[in-house]
């Protein structure tokens, strides 16, 4: 069990749900953020920020248009559990 007595991967969920405004229960350790959910450009920026926030993560040297995109790029996919 991590923090507040629930599995690492249910907090994750619940920061990923609320960052990008999906159900959680559509959120699997395979699911893919920008494939299956839809998640890109700005939803991909509000997710890393509510990462960030949630489990003090430095993402200072990531490149978000990267793993979500731009408007003038498609979106690569990004997993929650790694390929």
């Amino acid at each position: 069990m991590g923090r507040h007595g629930v599995s690492v991967f249910d907090a994750v969920r619940a920061v990923i749900a609320k960052a990008i405004d999906v159900e959680p229960d559509r959120i699997a350790m395979d699911t893919d953020v920008a494939g299956d959910l839809g998640a890109a450009e700005d939803d991909g920026e509000a997710l890393i920020y509510a990462l960030s926030d949630e489990f003090d993560i430095d993402w200072s040297g990531m490149n978000v248009d990267l793993h979500f995109g731009r408007v003038d790029f498609l979106p690569m996919p990004w997993r929650i559990a790694g390929s």
